[in-house]
């Protein structure tokens, strides 16, 4: 009489895969764990959705005393909270990373989890989620400022297509100084480079507009001109369209993402 097969001989494949997930999914509840450890992490997220909820409460106040279309309300209300906040999320999303290292956990961290594709996603899934509960907060804030200003006429008139497209802006922040930090390993670093590349370019390249055309070209797709675009009533005066915005836009995310996996790939931890 032949044997019969155990479990794991029959399902490999399913045990492992589900071993897996559950070791990444720990690793998961790992760094937010030490997000909600670390002061300065906490007070830099906290101080983020305060920062959120003050400019949409001011600005939506203040749309009753000027002359504009009623259906840029929102958007209008909601970018300028998204933008103040982007700076806020680009320090949050470079020191998430950088803290393993000026706090010497990194080399812990790693040998812990010897996998460092898992510590990089499951970081960069906890960076998201808070860039998400940033918008989350601003947008729910809008809306209320808006329903108290005018009665919710702002709200029937709203291109939602628009508003959905500008979780982009705080994902773009945070994300972006969190590729910054694992290529310089440095909080500083990282927020230089990230304002720096953010701003800093965007003024060297307009200064150079008059030297030759490409330099508007090149302008033209630059991220500030790029979230000017995305924030803009459907890209109406502007160079690109919302679309267009949008793609280029979530190409600056994923380029320096990629350039910061492949650094934390190829790099020494310590």
């Amino acid at each position: 009489m032949s044997a019969v097969p155990s479990n794991t001989t029959l399902f490999p494949a399913a045990r492992t895969s589900t071993a897996t997930r559950l070791r990444f999914l720990g690793v998961v509840r790992s760094e937010w764990r030490k997000f909600l450890s670390l002061r300065s992490l906490l007070s830099t997220a906290l101080g983020t959705a305060v920062l959120g909820i003050a400019m949409a409460t001011l600005y939506t106040q203040l749309l009753g005393y000027a002359e504009i279309p009623t259906e840029t309300h929102l958007p209008m209300s909601l970018s300028i909270a998204l933008g103040f906040q982007g700076i806020l999320l680009l320090a949050l999303g470079a020191v998430i990373v950088s803290s393993e290292f000026t706090k010497g956990a990194a080399v812990t961290t790693f040998t812990a989890v010897p996998r460092r594709g898992w510590v990089f996603g499951a970081k960069l899934i906890v960076v998201v989620v808070l860039a998400l509960f940033a918008y989350l907060i601003s947008l729910a804030t809008t809306l209320i400022g808006i329903t108290a200003a005018n009665g919710g006429a702002a709200l029937e008139t709203a291109h939602w297509p628009d508003i959905a497209r500008l979780t982009l802006v705080p994902l773009f922040y945070a994300l972006f100084g969190f590729s910054f930090a694992w290529m310089l390993r440095s909080s500083a670093g990282a927020i230089t480079a990230g304002l720096g590349t953010i701003f800093g370019l965007q003024i060297l390249v307009a200064m150079m507009t008059s030297a030759a055309e490409v330099f508007d070209t090149i302008l033209t797709y630059l991220p500030m001109s790029l979230l000017a675009s995305l924030t803009s009533d459907a890209g109406g005066g502007t160079e690109v369209s919302v679309t267009t915005a949008a793609l280029g836009l979530t190409a600056w995310i994923i380029v320096p993402l990629a350039i910061g996996a492949v650094t934390l790939r190829r790099r020494d931890i310590a």
